[in-house]
């Protein structure tokens, strides 16, 4: 399953990073059946330390407002750009 991490890449990351980290922690113990698979768009640097994600992160060509806009807009780009196939 893909799983966006994009908020911990946030100029004042919080909360809804620290969800995101805590989910992508706990899932490999709830449900063994379930890969997730992070996404992100494209950073130059890893986020802050209390926010790295705990898992491998693949990016998007685009970062920021940009992927927003064009995600929103566009309905681009395709996540399995950067992951390969994804059931979800």
């Amino acid at each position: 399953m893909a799983y966006s991490l994009e908020q911990c890449w946030h100029r004042g990351p919080g909360g809804t990073a620290t969800s995101a980290i805590e989910i992508a922690k706990t899932m490999p113990v709830a449900r063994p059946d379930v890969q997730l698979i992070g996404v992100a768009g494209r950073h130059k640097s890893k986020p802050e330390l209390s926010y790295r994600p705990p898992i491998n992160v693949h990016q998007l060509a685009l970062r920021g407002p940009a992927l927003y806009e064009t995600s929103l807009l566009l309905g681009l780009p395709n996540i399995e750009w950067a992951t390969g196939k994804v059931d979800l």
